[in-house]
Protein backbone atom coordinates (compact mmCIF):
# COMPACT_ATOMS: atom_id res chain seq x y z
CA UNK A 1 0.00 0.00 0.00
CA UNK A 2 1.40 3.40 -0.99
CA UNK A 3 1.93 6.00 1.70
CA UNK A 4 0.12 9.33 1.56
CA UNK A 5 2.12 12.55 1.70
CA UNK A 6 0.36 14.47 4.47
CA UNK A 7 1.90 17.78 3.41
CA UNK A 8 0.56 17.36 -0.13
CA UNK A 9 -2.87 16.48 1.25
CA UNK A 10 -2.77 19.72 3.28
CA UNK A 11 -1.89 21.71 0.13
CA UNK A 12 -4.84 20.20 -1.71
CA UNK A 13 -7.05 20.93 1.28
CA UNK A 14 -5.91 24.55 1.17
CA UNK A 15 -7.00 24.77 -2.46
CA UNK A 16 -10.41 23.33 -1.62
CA UNK A 17 -10.72 25.82 1.26
CA UNK A 18 -9.88 28.69 -1.11
CA UNK A 19 -12.60 27.57 -3.52
CA UNK A 20 -15.11 27.96 -0.69
CA UNK A 21 -13.50 31.13 0.73
CA UNK A 22 -11.81 33.17 -2.05
CA UNK A 23 -9.91 35.32 0.45
CA UNK A 24 -7.70 32.26 1.09
CA UNK A 25 -6.30 32.04 -2.48
CA UNK A 26 -3.18 34.09 -1.71
CA UNK A 27 -2.35 31.86 1.24
CA UNK A 28 -3.02 28.66 -0.72
CA UNK A 29 -0.80 29.72 -3.63
CA UNK A 30 1.93 30.89 -1.26
CA UNK A 31 1.94 27.45 0.38
CA UNK A 32 2.19 25.78 -3.05
CA UNK A 33 5.17 28.04 -3.88
CA UNK A 34 6.91 27.16 -0.65
CA UNK A 35 6.27 23.42 -1.01
CA UNK A 36 7.58 23.18 -4.57
CA UNK A 37 10.27 25.90 -4.20
CA UNK A 38 8.60 28.13 -6.80
CA UNK A 39 9.62 31.77 -6.95
CA UNK A 40 6.11 32.95 -7.80
CA UNK A 41 2.74 31.75 -9.05
CA UNK A 42 -0.30 32.98 -10.92
CA UNK A 43 -3.63 31.21 -11.00
CA UNK A 44 -6.09 32.30 -13.64
CA UNK A 45 -9.54 31.02 -14.46
CA UNK A 46 -11.15 31.50 -17.83
CA UNK A 47 -14.24 30.16 -19.52
CA UNK A 48 -13.99 28.21 -22.74
CA UNK A 49 -14.03 30.36 -25.82
CA UNK A 50 -12.47 33.74 -26.33
CA UNK A 51 -13.45 35.34 -23.06
CA UNK A 52 -10.73 37.07 -21.07
CA UNK A 53 -9.39 35.63 -17.83
CA UNK A 54 -12.11 36.14 -15.27
CA UNK A 55 -10.05 35.58 -12.11
CA UNK A 56 -6.32 36.03 -11.57
CA UNK A 57 -4.51 35.58 -8.28
CA UNK A 58 -0.77 36.12 -8.05
CA UNK A 59 1.84 35.50 -5.38
CA UNK A 60 5.29 37.12 -5.37
CA UNK A 61 5.03 38.40 -8.96
CA UNK A 62 6.63 41.85 -9.36
CA UNK A 63 4.15 44.62 -10.17
CA UNK A 64 5.87 45.54 -13.45
CA UNK A 65 5.11 42.04 -14.78
CA UNK A 66 1.54 42.08 -13.55
CA UNK A 67 1.03 45.35 -15.40
CA UNK A 68 1.98 43.56 -18.63
CA UNK A 69 -0.91 41.11 -18.27
CA UNK A 70 -3.43 43.27 -20.10
CA UNK A 71 -6.43 41.96 -22.03
CA UNK A 72 -4.44 42.04 -25.27
CA UNK A 73 -2.55 38.97 -24.01
CA UNK A 74 -5.60 36.99 -22.89
CA UNK A 75 -5.47 34.72 -25.95
CA UNK A 76 -1.87 33.78 -25.15
CA UNK A 77 -2.61 32.63 -21.61
CA UNK A 78 -2.74 28.85 -21.40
Amino acid sequence: MASVDGELVDLIGGIYDAVLEPALWQQALDRVCMHFSFHNAILGLARYGYEPVSIAISVKVPEQYLAMMGPEYATEIV
